[in-house]
């Protein structure tokens, strides 16, 4: 296969049963922010329009690490969606390494030298990829991701698939207070690394 889609992870929910989720439109997020969910059903998408891709579900413990179980990972849980929605367990590859948006990307080099893909769609959720295409195009070590990157947003791809299902969803979590001081926080993130002066956790 010599193309991916790599999905960044978002935010998580723990239900009363103690399983754990991508979080939906709606609905606190335990972990991260709400609404992430929509990220694994773009992937299914986008792959049933590529079949010949690998899907990466991409993300380790990160933030919910002091609330996760032993050995279980973001990216098996998103793992566990996407064969839900139909996508192949023989066409996804976990990526559990990573703790945030900027050593997700980091591993993706390593995983574009490993398996020669000449092409890597990237997904997340609208409000969080610029800053990821931010990392991408300003930071140094992330050369060789820039001529094979493309950039999709999950509510442009289910927006544009079933608008009817999602409009209201989407359109009430990116007003509510919450997504506005994100959108805020991402959008200082993308000026601070165009303008050299981004800060990079100390975490990976």
């Amino acid at each position: 296969m010599s193309q991916a889609i790599f999905v960044l992870a978002g935010g998580f929910n723990q239900d009363g049963k103690g399983e754990w989720h991508s979080s939906t439109f709606g609905n606190p997020a335990t972990v991260g922010m709400s609404g992430s969910y929509v990220r694994i059903t773009a992937a299914a998408l986008l792959w049933r329009s590529m079949p010949d891709s690998v899907v990466v579900p991409s993300g380790g413990r990160g933030a919910a690490d002091h609330l996760l179980p032993p050995n279980l990972y973001l990216s098996t849980i998103m793992r566990r969606e996407l064969e839900v929605v139909g996508v192949p367990s023989s066409a996804i590859i976990e990526e559990n390494q990573s703790g945030n948006t900027f050593s997700q990307l980091k591993v993706l080099v390593d995983l574009v030298h490993q398996y020669n893909w000449t092409k890597v769609t990237i997904v997340s959720s609208r409000f969080h990829l610029p800053r990821g295409q931010a990392i991408v195009e300003c930071l140094k070590g992330m050369e060789s991701l820039r001529s094979v990157a493309e950039y999709v947003s999950a509510e442009s791809v289910v927006l544009a698939k079933a608008p009817a299902e999602w409009c209201t969803a989407i359109d009430a979590t990116y007003a509510s207070d919450e997504f506005k001081k994100l959108i805020e926080l991402e959008a200082k993130g993308v000026e601070q690394l165009r303008l050299g002066q981004y800060q990079l956790s100390p975490k990976p």
